[in-house]
């Protein structure tokens, strides 16, 4: 429990020292326009354009990919951490196994995080925040 909870939080520090040295995410306008491009390049197809799990692939899917607009709050709050970790594949195989195992998930590497590559991180943290931005008020 410690090791993941160390994990996650080293994971959010890498997430603010990158945002503050890449001057190109210091608005919230450019990272939601970088979510929205790789959402639409790597999610839509299953969630759809809209979020809201109606993409052109969902009837040959085996489960429902779940509406992207409605994420379930934390106390009131976007649960930015949570999403981070699903999109990272972070989250137990046991919770989420509809995105590929971590030696084969569906989208390749680009929202994996190894180190040395910032632009995962870049990607996890945009596409979350889009994601927050498509949220049903």
């Amino acid at each position: 429990m410690f090791k993941r909870f160390a994990k996650v939080v080293s994971f959010m520090m890498l997430i603010s020292l990158v945002l503050l040295a890449n001057s190109s995410f210091q608005t919230l306008a450019t990272a939601n326009d970088r979510g929205r491009k790789l959402y639409l390049q790597y999610c839509a197809s299953c969630h759809g354009i809209d979020g809201m799990g109606n993409g052109p692939v969902t009837p040959n899917l085996k489960v429902a990919p779940p509406d992207l607009t409605a994420i379930e709050k934390n106390e009131g709050k976007f649960p930015s951490l949570r999403i981070q970790n699903v999109i990272a594949g972070e989250v137990g195989q046991t919770e989420l196994t509809i995105h590929g195992t971590k030696e084969m998930p569906v989208w390749g590497n680009i929202f994996r995080l190894k180190k040395g590559q910032t632009h995962s991180i870049l990607n996890v943290y945009a596409l979350t925040k889009y994601i927050e931005s498509i949220q049903k008020k």
